[in-house]
């Protein structure tokens, strides 16, 4: 079981891999300017560029790290009972 978590885990993270980060312009990081990221989804050749600000980008992240923490320290709860 402790091997089929971090296998969840990893298949979702890889659901959308990013193929082509666009090229920042200094001062991007600024709250207004967008960053486009294009995104191949697992199964495909096709692409989906989605624009998001750096905050945007980052809070993503910052879930996605949260989430992964979450499933790694779940306890695992065994379903045998012992006679």
């Amino acid at each position: 079981m402790r091997i089929l978590l971090p296998a969840i885990f990893a298949f979702a993270s890889i659901s959308y891999v990013p193929v082509v980060h666009a090229s920042v312009e200094d001062g991007a990081q600024s709250e207004g300017k967008l960053i486009c990221k294009h995104r191949k989804k697992t199964g495909t050749r096709f692409t989906t560029k989605t624009c998001k600000t750096a905050a945007q980008w980052e809070r993503i992240s910052e879930e996605s790290r949260a989430a992964a923490n979450e499933m790694i320290n779940r306890p695992i709860i065994s379903t045998e009972r012992g006679n």
